[in-house]
């Protein structure tokens, strides 16, 4: 079933900024209209306030008005601000206002406050993008947010369609000097980029019927020259090619559907785990997540499962004459793979996200396979009889993780061999999640690491050492003296940081899980890090050394900043793949 797509046009009166008219807007807007109606397309169409109040003052003829007579979608837009004085605007056209886009982005951590408020105004369905992702089933389902988040004008509540690829995702929008820059002229090359990343959105494995629609976003001015409303033939040629043969309707078309087939059923399916719909029903279904005051924390836990496909499967490394028990969470096509490196005596699979309190649920929704495995001498990777070593840098365990890392990628490239890949798809990025003394053997596997996350990892001698360990504590290193160096050889973290070449970035709470209030060791990792050869250093989000602030509390209590955090990372090695791989392309 491939998914229908949303095109979205935002007016955003930058072509008003530039001096020019407002009537050539309009007839650019009337312009892509028709391009998009020689295809049997209709588009959905935002409006900001200064554009609609102009519009209100052409009478019942006016541009807003024609769009909607042709069948399009006419709604409001804002950026974050004056979303009242927006939505009044675009009324006085006269037009049937009950889609918004309020400008999540833009509003940062306040976006549930304006979600709250267009819900209030009475808008039925939202298309926007929240800020870092924290609704993780773009582009896939829509869903009906849950208590606190519905209007009480609004008794079916307000269905969120979620933008599923940003204007910067396929070029059309890019940073220069610091600055927001706008592409102009759009042209078949730039159609190409957004259909690949339509491709790589419909080869996700969702189970029917969760593979629903993709949603894009553009601005009336790509279609035309800088300060200028003329549009450009060319451009008009490019967007009609791409909506030939698709299937395009409107946001509000999406939203109907899930009330007309079943937001009540759906949730009923989602507790109950039965999920079948009638054959007449659109394959659309909205789950709503369980009921909490913000809608980031968390969807319905079986529905999203299930929805995602992430029953976790088991996998077996050979790693010489032994076997690694791990366990794959996530579609068996990912967009990229997390490795997740743990230490101490209770096995991998057993610990998964505990100590950041993560559920693989929410990547497993964005196309993440998670991996986790039992190092030898712990969980269903130890033998009987079986004596290991399991105080950190042992080489055994730094062999461990170099054989699930040649497993992931092993599979990754059986699978692009067996179902051959789109033009510049490349092998999907390998991650490393690591907790405590589990950064060792990363740091010593020498493996193409696309990033490497350590999370409150010692330092050196004296940090691996916690105040508590004694001679006699299983795993310690407490029997290695301090002033003999080669006996700590490979063992210091701080030593091995400066050699690894992808991106590294620290999480570190305030209360660390071992050191309690001292963080001197983290700041350690930091520095030996920017004195090597990686070409990222992060702390908790932000460049370092710019940024020096730690998290509160412990690091389990921040579990939504970090998953925010790995998806950051994700989106920022698949996007140095895909450059990688156009650049080979042009040579």
């Amino acid at each position: 079933m491939e998914p229908v797509l949303i095109a979205e046009i935002h007016v955003d009166e930058l072509p008003l900024d530039a001096g020019c008219s407002w009537l050539g807007t309009a007839r650019l807007l009337l312009e892509i209209a028709s391009a998009a109606e020689s295809v049997g397309a209709r588009l959905t169409f935002r409006f900001r306030k200064r554009f609609a109040a102009e519009a209100a003052r052409q009478g019942s003829g006016n541009v807003l008005r024609l769009l909607e007579e042709q069948g399009h979608e006419v709604g409001t837009h804002c950026h974050g601000r004056s979303l009242g004085r927006s939505r009044k605007a675009v009324d006085a056209c006269g037009v049937d206002n009950r889609g918004v886009s309020p400008g999540m982005v833009q509003a940062g951590r306040r976006y549930g406050r304006l979600f709250d408020r267009a819900a209030a105004l009475g808008f039925a369905w939202m298309t926007d993008s929240p800020p870092l992702r924290v609704w993780s089933a773009a582009g896939l389902l829509p869903w009906v947010p849950g208590r606190g988040y519905s209007s009480f004008r609004n008794p079916l509540g307000m269905v969120s369609v979620e933008v599923s690829v940003s204007p910067f995702d396929w070029g059309i929008l890019f940073r220069k000097n610091g600055k927001v820059e706008h592409g102009f002229r759009v042209g078949h090359k730039d159609f190409r980029a957004l259909a690949s990343l339509l491709e790589r959105h419909r080869r996700r494995e969702m189970p029917w019927p969760w593979r629903s629609y993709f949603c894009f976003t553009m601005h009336e001015h790509n279609f035309c020259a800088p300060g200028s409303t003329r549009p450009c033939s060319s451009s008009l040629d490019a967007f009609a090619d791409f909506l030939t043969g698709a299937r395009v309707v409107t946001a509000g078309r999406v939203a109907s559907w899930c009330w007309e087939h079943g937001v009540a059923e759906c949730r009923e399916q989602s507790r109950s785990g039965t999920h079948g719909l009638s054959s007449k029903a659109p394959r659309l279904v909205a789950l709503k997540p369980s009921a909490v005051a913000t809608p980031c924390r968390r969807f319905a836990h079986r529905g999203m499962a299930l929805a995602a496909g992430i029953a976790a499967r088991t996998i077996n490394v050979k790693v010489g004459s032994d076997a690694l028990h791990a366990r794959w969470h996530g579609p068996s096509r990912p967009l990229a793979v997390l490795l997740i490196s743990h230490a101490g005596k209770r096995g991998g699979t057993t610990l998964a996200g505990q100590p950041w309190g993560l559920r693989f649920q929410r990547l497993a929704s964005q196309g993440v396979a998670v991996v986790t495995w039992d190092r030898r001498g712990t969980g269903r990777s130890r033998k009987p009889g079986q004596d290991v070593d399991l105080a950190p840098g042992n080489p055994l365990h730094v062999a461990d993780f170099q054989a699930v890392f040649d497993e992931v990628e092993e599979r990754l490239k059986r699978l692009l061999a067996t179902n051959p890949p789109s033009p510049g798809q490349s092998l999907p990025p390998i991650g490393v999640l690591s907790f405590s003394s589990g950064v060792l053997p990363p740091l010593r596997a020498r493996r193409p690491m696309a990033f490497l996350m350590d999370t409150e990892a010692p330092a050196d001698r004296w940090s691996l050492l916690p105040p508590e360990t004694g001679p006699a504590a299983p795993g310690s290193l407490a029997h290695l003296s301090l002033m003999e160096d080669s006996a700590w050889e490979g063992r210091e973290p701080v030593a091995l940081v400066g050699r690894i070449r992808c991106p590294y970035h620290r999480l570190q709470a305030r209360v660390d899980h071992v050191h309690g209030r001292l963080h001197l060791h983290a700041f350690l990792m930091l520095e030996a890090a920017l004195m090597g050869k990686a070409p990222e250093i992060r702390l908790n989000g932000g460049r370092f050394p710019w940024n020096r602030s730690l998290l509160p509390g412990r690091i389990h209590q921040n579990s939504r900043l970090v998953h925010g955090w790995i998806w950051d990372e994700i989106e920022r090695a698949r996007n140095r793949v895909d450059h990688l791989s156009h650049h080979v392309r042009r040579a």
